[in-house]
């Protein structure tokens, strides 16, 4: 019954009461998805309503409200779990979002969301990794290292030599954030870089490591 009410109700509920209203009603099939409680048959039903509710208008205020510094904390939590639920349905949108965006501040508001998704969009990020345009690069980069993952070891290793200096140099902060063992053969690499201004971060960056296989 109460799904069927917000199918019915949404649409001049979302008109009325903007983002609230969004995080409220996506939130709201989000937990009943996610409700172990709950019989399978509603659990399927939630998700698909939530898909069929996640219009590309929808969509495109979730992701926009990304970029309101003015957005409460609150707010800012429930948008991001969203988002973060949402995966790979916005993260297309949302890295083309990110990389036409002037703002740092915003840009890692993105960044952070995209990186909590995890490897669920490595495939996205792949695509990416070789592109022409370097601040593009830099910002899978800079994902990839949020993620804090091994598993995105591999596709940092494919831009170690990348022609732009300002890409290297984010893929050391990257193998910084993931850390351990697997990321010192990564490091030794830029601490013989052909560029010496990236062999100073290389080295502080194994020396955090403390590891005698950094030495």
């Amino acid at each position: 019954f109460l799904l069927e009410k917000v199918r019915q109700l949404s649409a001049p509920f979302f008109s009325e009461t903007g983002l609230p209203g969004l995080l409220a009603v996506f939130n709201l099939l989000e937990n009943h998805r996610k409700d172990s409680n709950r019989p399978t048959e509603q659990k399927q039903a939630a998700a698909a309503l939530g898909k069929q509710l996640l219009t590309e208008i929808n969509s495109k205020r979730l992701i926009e409200a990304v970029g309101d510094l003015n957005l409460k904390a609150s707010q800012r939590r429930l948008l991001t779990r969203l988002l973060v639920s949402l995966g790979s349905n916005v993260a297309l949108q949302m890295l083309q979002r990110l990389y036409s965006e002037r703002d740092a501040i915003v840009r890692r508001y993105y960044s952070s969301i995209l990186a909590q998704m995890g490897e669920n969009i490595f495939y996205l990020l792949r695509q990416d990794l070789h592109h022409a345009t370097w601040h593009r690069v830099r910002n899978v980069v800079t994902i990839l290292g949020e993620t804090r993952l091994e598993t995105a070891l591999p596709l940092l290793s494919q831009v170690t030599d990348y022609p732009e200096v300002r890409v290297r140099r984010a893929v050391i902060r990257a193998l910084v954030a993931i850390g351990g063992n697997s990321v010192i053969p990564l490091l030794l690499r830029f601490a013989d870089d052909p560029d010496a201004e990236l062999h100073h971060p290389a080295i502080m960056a194994l020396g955090t490591l403390r590891n005698s296989q950094a030495i």
